[in-house]
């Protein structure tokens, strides 16, 4: 672990937070394991075209196909220092302590600290990296394909360029599902960014409802628009002027009002049926 990574204690965490790291850190141990995977087959890919790129250099150095499998190379052995599989495991890994005092088994239990925003952040700067490099190694492992299925039409070293199509198509398939994965685990260490650092102000809504009922509100009037109606000689336009809206009071009930009676509805009589038949 870099010293330069702060770790902080869980117990200094707020409750509400922990279900977000719990669900960052699933899906970085899912992505870390099938980015490994990838990872793995990709250098055996490129164990097979280090082999063919020395057995073949002297014959073929002079070639323009040649030139295609130097970039190819240099391209995937770039990707390859890169070592994004060990950079998502590491950081899954900070979160259980510093790495020089884990064990296996402390994996297996909850997780017991959270790296610094700085750190993070820096490790998604990396993964973005990662990213924009294998963009542009598929971007050139393509044209090289392309390259070479020109080369096939003479005829000429045919089933060394057929290998070389079929490992740049291969290597262009494997570096796209590695730019697929650091992108997942970007997005996910994003949300880690957003963990609260205290008590939330609270906000307008909440303060209005905080207020006593008694309170006036106050409103900010614009009358530059009503000066345009004055003329030129009525000098600069006053500047907002905040204007109380007090609501008028109530006059009480005199005691006139409180003794009315109050007007009763006359009550019908019941209809019967002799009324109902001739329609009274």
């Amino acid at each position: 672990m870099p010293p330069s990574v702060k770790l902080t204690p869980r117990s200094s965490l707020d409750s509400k937070f922990h279900s977000t790291v719990d669900g960052v850190l699933k899906e970085l141990k899912t992505t870390s394991r099938e980015l490994q995977k990838i990872i793995a087959s990709f250098r055996l890919e490129l164990e097979l075209l280090d082999r063919l790129f020395y057995k073949n250099k002297n014959q073929h150095r002079g070639a323009l196909f040649w030139r295609k499998v130097t970039e190819m190379r240099r391209f995937s052995h770039k990707l390859d220092h890169y070592k994004p599989d060990r950079l998502v495991e590491d950081t899954r890994r900070w979160f259980w302590g510093p790495l020089d005092q884990q064990s296996p088994k402390m994996l297996k239990g909850s997780w017991t600290h959270c790296p610094d925003d700085r750190s993070l952040e820096n490790v998604t700067r990396r993964l973005q990296l990662c990213r924009t490099l294998c963009n542009e190694t598929s971007r050139r492992l393509m044209k090289a394909f392309e390259h070479f299925l020109l080369c096939l039409q003479s005829a000429a070293f045919a089933p060394l360029l057929l290998t070389f199509c079929a490992i740049s198509a291969r290597f262009n398939s494997q570096i796209q599902g590695i730019a697929d994965l650091t992108l997942v685990c970007s997005k996910a260490l994003t949300r880690l960014l957003q963990k609260p650092t205290g008590k939330s102000k609270p906000s307008s809504l909440d303060l209005h409802l905080m207020a006593p009922a008694t309170t006036p509100s106050v409103a900010m009037v614009n009358i530059d628009s009503t000066m345009e109606t004055v003329g030129p000689d009525a000098g600069p336009p006053p500047p907002n002027i905040p204007i109380v809206f007090v609501p008028p009071p109530v006059p009480p009930l005199t005691e006139e009002q409180k003794t009315r009676p109050v007007a009763k509805k006359p009550k019908k009589r019941p209809r019967d049926e002799i009324d109902d038949i001739f329609g009274f």
